[in-house]
Parts: C-alpha cells; structure tokens; sequence
C-alpha cells in the first residue's frame, strides 16, 4: 500500500518511539487503608511497571478536587490532594522513576476548574471583582435565554446562569467546571505557575488535556447539525445529543494553533522535555494534529480514533495514511486505551469470545503497538490483558456512566481497581472499601496469577515491550503499510532505520488463510508454524 512515514534521525529526544503507562492513582495501589489509591503505591508498583519495558509513567490528576469529575476538576493545581499523600511522596515518586530509567508525565488541565476554586468563587461574586473575566460569561439572549445551542459533553447546554451576575457561565462538562477565559492574559499567567511548580519537583513531560476546547467563536454562532450517517463527526452514540452536533464553533477554532505554539515555547522553557496533548474532537482530529503538533507546537498528541477503532487492518492503515497526511506519525501517540476509553478486549475480541481467545487478542493488540511508528500509550492493566468491569447502576461513580445509563457504558468499568493478587480485595486495599468495587472477572486475572507463567499476557507484553525498547528499527524506524486486508483480517508493517528492516505479519481474524511469512531472523511470534488466527511473526531481514 505504500504509506510510509519519516524515520528518527540521530541526537533524537527521549520520548521519540517511547511507550507510555497511564496510571490512575486512585485505582492503582492503596498503602493506607482508605480504599483509595495513592502516591505511594505507585512508587511500591514502580519496579513492576519499569519491568513492562515502558519509557515513561503518566499521571492522571492528583490535585486536590471535591471528585465531581474525579480530578479533572480541580481546586488547587500547585497541589496534592491529602488523600493522596503529599509533595514529598510526589518527589519520592519521580525520583524512583529516574532511577528505574522511566520519565514521568502529569496531567495539565488549563481548560477549566472546579466551581469551588477560589478563582470562581470571586468571579461570580459581580462583573467588576478583579476576577470577574478570569471565567467565560456571557449576557443571555433578550428572552433570557442561553446565548447559544452550544451542547456539552453530557448531552445539556454549555451554560449554566448565576442569578448574582445576572449572565450564563460556559462549561463544557459538568457546571461544576467552569471553563477559564484563555483570552485574558492574567489567566494564562496565573494557569502556568503550576507548569513551573512541577517541573521544579522533576517532572519531566505534561500531558495537556482538553486542548480543542481552548478557544470558541467569539460571535457565539449555533454549532450546525451532524450528519448522523458520517462517522467523521459523531465521537460518541446518538444516545447523547452532543453528538447531533458538529462541533465547529464551540471549539477546535484557529486561535487554539496559535495558543498552543506560545505554550509550547513556555514550558519548554521551563524545562519541559515533553508534551502530548488529547485532541477530543473526532471530525477534525488529523487536521488538528497538524495545527498543534510539529514545529513549534506541542511535541505529540493522540485523536480519539485509536480508542474507538475495531480490530480491522484498514482501521491502522487509515489512521498512519490521515496522520501522514497532515503532520508525520512522529507527532502521534497511539492510545490504545486512556482512563476515558473501553478496554482493548473488550472492543477486539469477537462477541462471545472465551478467556483463551481474548489472551491472544490482548497479546495480538500489544505486538502490533510494539510496530508502530510513533508513540505508543496504554492505561494500566492492559498488559494483563483486563477486560471491562461490570458494574450494575448502583456501584457506578461517572457521572457520565450515571447520565446515559443503560447506554454507553461510562468510564468506570476500566477504571476498576488494579489486581495485584488473589485475596479478596485484589490485593488493591487490605484495609478499606475500594471506591470501586472489586469484580471477579477483573480480579482472577491479577499480577500474581499471571507472572511466573511464561505463556500469560502479561510476560508476552513484557517481552514485545522490551522487544521494541531494544530494537532500533522497530522504535525509530519509518513505516510502510505493505498489507491491510479486512477480507483476509490480514496487516504486513515493514519498519527501516539505519540499514535494518523489520517486518511484522498479523492475522486479525479468524479466516482461512496462509500468508507467505517474511524470512529472516525470528524477533518475535506467536507461535512456531504458519501463522495462526490472531497470531503474529515479527522478522529482521536479512
């Protein structure tokens, strides 16, 4: 097929082919007893996550927050939340790393606060408080109507009024999160403190959320309806009305591009040595990639698709083709799954799939990241090959999963506590009630089961893992598509650098085939023999 992308070039940054490990602290290890997790137990965990053949950990939000949105709405972002630890476990942390040889990475959320930051409390107080434009407020309509059909992410309009002000406030999630006016340089100002703060503790990269959402249509035009037949604008379900909209005046405007490049050469330098943002915004992702990333705009980022994408061979060759076509695939993170995502099973295995067929699809899933060019990112507990939790109504703790309820599954069943061993608790907590319950089929496929059995999914992640860590071609190496059959269920990459060429086969589905395999020096495979269902042969050419 002939796609290709641009090789690494020598003196190349860490964070070039690097593999990153989300971490959400509050599910990965509790040292405490509070049924919550903390920064200690990452730091107890670390050994176990360097032991992946992982370059860096990223963080998911550990400041203080009253959990309407469980961290991404924030009271104080120069700080960590108590429940959590303290700055000193925090600098513990990112020592601990350093010495494993993994880079740490921390959630920047510039977009909003929580409505409890004092910065709100103030600017809602009237229209001439030294605070009064740090927020986005508008007038409402002569009817007194909102200003807009502007939709947020659960499906209710993007304002909320405050009868002291006399005007709507914009959010683009709960109205527990207001979104800050970026336009007034003093916001900008006071937002960054935090990037300074951070990296003077040793964090090494920032992970920039929300980023299309920055700057809106400053004549607050109605956002056109989507074409519910175009995939191209419909991130999530009709079950949610955001998705009866294209969301073009509401974000994702030309401002943002410029915001970015200005930010990027701030935290840069700060001492910033990365920075990947989430690009939320499904019908204009790959023309956003290339308006903030590359050049002088942030390093990397990640669009939705990966994470909303079946297990076809076009599906990969579409994405690396679009990439290509608006930046490079250097400028991408290929997320397999994030703390907002389904898990990697439990959107490629076939419907009805037993536990052995999903173990190979986990394992499948991992050694095609460990061919692609770019970056690669996957949230905790893929490497065990985790399914989806099932949580009935009552234990759910979203607020997304709670408004569409029965529909689109919300973000708690991958958010379920980290299996460590088989005591009751997972070996997640021994002292309190986890803040998500413990579920059996999550449970029974823990750390403990699985590592001293060299066929589980987690040894077969770390071997493809360290695979790419020590194989140039395979990290730094330009990518062809060769091969992308969905008849065939058939994917054939070629990676290339420094005179070594790399190619990989991967059966996707369950189709009678048998594909000529490359020849050369075995890297890799899933088995010895011709190339089963699922099954995959990484060889070095001679």
């Amino acid at each position: 097929m002939g796609q290709k992308s641009d090789g690494g070039g020598a003196g190349r940054p860490w964070w070039h082919g690097a593999a990153i490990y989300q971490i959400y602290p509050r599910s990965f290890l509790d040292t405490t007893g509070s049924g919550l997790g903390d920064l200690p137990g990452i730091t107890r965990k670390l050994d176990y996550v360097a032991g992946l053949g992982v370059d860096a950990v990223w963080l998911s939000p550990f400041y203080p927050s009253p959990d309407k949105d469980f961290g991404y709405d924030i009271t104080r972002h120069c700080h960590v939340d108590p429940r959590f630890g303290t700055m000193d476990d925090l600098v513990a942390l990112v020592e601990r790393a350093h010495e494993l040889g993994m880079k740490v990475i921390i959630d920047a959320v510039l977009n909003h606060t929580s409505d409890q930051h004092f910065w709100f409390k103030e600017s809602r107080l009237d229209r001439t408080n030294p605070k009064a434009d740090w927020y986005q407020w508008v007038d409402p309509k002569p009817d007194g109507t909102v200003p807009n059909n502007w939709l947020n992410r659960y499906g209710a309009p993007q304002w909320t009024w405050c009868p002291v002000r006399e005007q709507y406030y914009r959010h683009q999630y709960l109205p527990s999160q207001p979104a800050l006016n970026l336009s007034n340089p003093d916001v900008v100002e006071a937002r960054l403190k935090f990037v300074d703060k951070w990296l003077d503790r040793g964090v090494d990269g920032l992970r920039f959320d929300a980023v299309a959402e920055y700057y809106a249509d400053e004549g607050l035009r109605d956002n056109p309806p989507a074409d519910p037949d175009d995939d191209e604008v419909t991130p999530v379900g009709r079950f949610n009305p955001f998705a009866w909209q294209k969301h073009v005046h509401d974000c994702n405007g030309e401002p943002v591009a410029k915001f970015v490049a200005g930010l990027q050469d701030q935290v840069e330098c700060a001492g910033c040595t990365f920075t990947f943002s989430e690009i939320d915004v499904r019908w204009d992702a790959y023309r956003s990639l290339g308006r903030y990333t590359g050049g002088k705009e942030f390093n990397a980022a990640y669009t939705p698709d990966f994470m909303a994408s079946s297990l076809l061979p076009s599906n990969f060759a579409r994405i690396a083709e679009s990439v290509e076509r608006e930046s490079s695939l250097r400028s991408l993170v290929w997320a397999v799954t994030n703390h907002d995502a389904s898990r990697m099973v439990s959107r490629w295995a076939p419907q009805g799939a037993d536990d052995e067929l999903k173990a190979k699809v986990s394992k499948l899933g991992c050694a095609i990241l460990t061919c692609l060019d770019g970056q690669i990112s996957f949230f905790q507990g893929e490497e065990l090959g985790l399914p989806d939790a099932d949580y009935a109504y009552e234990e759910l703790k979203d607020p997304q999963g709670i408004a569409f309820w029965p529909m689109g599954g919300g973000r708690d069943p991958i958010r379920h506590p980290f299996p460590w061993d088989g005591t009751p608790m997972a070996g997640f907590t021994t002292g309190g009630t986890p803040w998500l319950p413990v579920k059996e089929e999550v449970a029974r496929l823990n750390v403990a089961t699985q590592d001293g059995d060299e066929a589980s999914v987690l040894n077969a992640w770390r071997r493809l893992l360290r695979l790419r860590q020590e194989t140039p071609a395979l990290r730094y190496g330009a990518m062809t598509v060769l091969d992308a059959d969905d008849a065939l269920g058939l994917l054939r990459l070629r990676r290339e650098h420094d005179g070594e060429a790399v190619e990989a086969v991967f059966r996707l589905a369950d189709v009678e085939i048998a594909p000529e395999l490359p020849e050369g020096e075995v890297l890799d495979a899933s088995a010895e023999g011709p190339l089963e269902p699922f099954g995959w042969r990484i060889v070095r050419l001679g």
